[in-house]
């Protein structure tokens, strides 16, 4: 989750070579902690893309482009020497646990209950729709790249969670999108004070602080013994 939250403040600013690379970085450092979080570098690559591509059209030149593409596409040889050491000492591209805990089979039906719990049990959901569909419609670059990295890594981390059935325990899946979810939250809320929109202030504070309200999920009588 750290080196996620990490990747994407340097995203933010990731329009020159050394701050893109720093970005990469730290979503490949994520992606070798846990190969799932490929997913996030995976999203960060598609939103390095679309903003060099409008950075191109804007009258960017075209070694510029080619300089932050190639920083961010650096560190992803890290993961590649990686893997390579590891298939020629283990036999194996997969961890051990993608095969113990069947991530290759769908179990989509506990999945979608693992993550409808999580995003409408603990009312996520509400600030993270308020705050993107708010986020989409600001022209600031940092701001866009904010909006389509968090509602890419969202969605996608949603449906792969979904699809391999969640986990045993609570939320855990979501440790590393719930950041994206608070600081999007925050940006909006700075914007709409600072331009004089204090409605959508109030409601995104308001959705924060019923998200942040405890919820019972599951009868306080029952009882699981070890």
């Amino acid at each position: 989750a750290l080196l996620v939250l990490l990747g994407l403040l340097a995203l933010l600013e990731a329009d020159r070579p050394a701050v893109a690379a720093w970005a990469g970085t730290a979503f490949i450092l994520a992606t070798l902690c846990r190969m799932d979080h490929g997913i996030f570098y995976g999203v960060g690559s598609g939103v390095v893309l679309v903003d060099q591509v409008l950075a191109r059209r804007r009258g960017r030149s075209l070694a510029e482009v080619a300089r932050v593409l190639a920083a961010w596409s650096a560190p992803f040889g890290l993961f590649v020497i990686y893997m390579l050491w590891k298939h020629s000492y283990y036999g194996a591209w997969l961890p051990n646990t993608y095969w113990a805990k069947s991530a290759d089979v769908a179990w989509w039906s506990q999945g979608i209950f693992y993550s409808l719990s999580f995003w409408v049990g603990t009312l996520a959901l509400l600030p993270l729709l308020l705050s993107l569909g708010l986020l989409c419609r600001l022209a600031d670059p940092r701001i866009r790249r904010l909006a389509l990295f968090s509602l890419g890594a969202v969605a996608l981390f949603t449906v792969y969670t979904s699809k391999v059935g969640g986990d045993f325990m609570f939320g855990r899946f979501f440790v590393s999108v719930l950041p994206l979810v608070l600081l999007s939250a925050e940006v909006v809320v700075g914007w709409a004070i600072s331009s004089g929109r204090f409605v959508p202030a109030a409601l995104i504070t308001a959705a924060l602080l019923v998200s942040a309200t405890p919820v019972r999920l599951f009868d306080g009588g029952s009882e699981i013994r070890g």
